[in-house]
């Protein structure tokens, strides 16, 4: 493979890296919906929505947390460990 070729191929997989890791982190509107709809359920005191928001939360973060680690961690290792050497 050419230089030119290997550095354009570099340069795509680092867009491609850093795209997946905005779009990991742009997942958080869906914590926002959550968030916006438990405020309204709160209002109505709607004890059972409360609820189920509440489980909604617990369950999408720890998946959101993944998904953002997992994301980071490509980008941490192709873009910032490869200065290194």
């Amino acid at each position: 493979m050419t230089p030119l070729k290997t550095q354009e191929r570099k340069l795509s997989d680092e867009w491609e890296i850093m795209n997946s890791l905005h779009d990991s982190f742009n997942e958080i509107v869906y914590v926002k919906f959550i968030i916006d709809t438990l405020k309204d359920l709160v209002e109505r005191k709607n004890i059972d929505g409360i609820s189920d928001a509440v489980d909604a939360l617990e369950s999408f973060y720890p998946v959101y947390c993944n998904s953002y680690d997992t994301s980071f961690l490509k980008a941490w290792n192709l873009v910032i460990k490869s200065l290194d050497g």
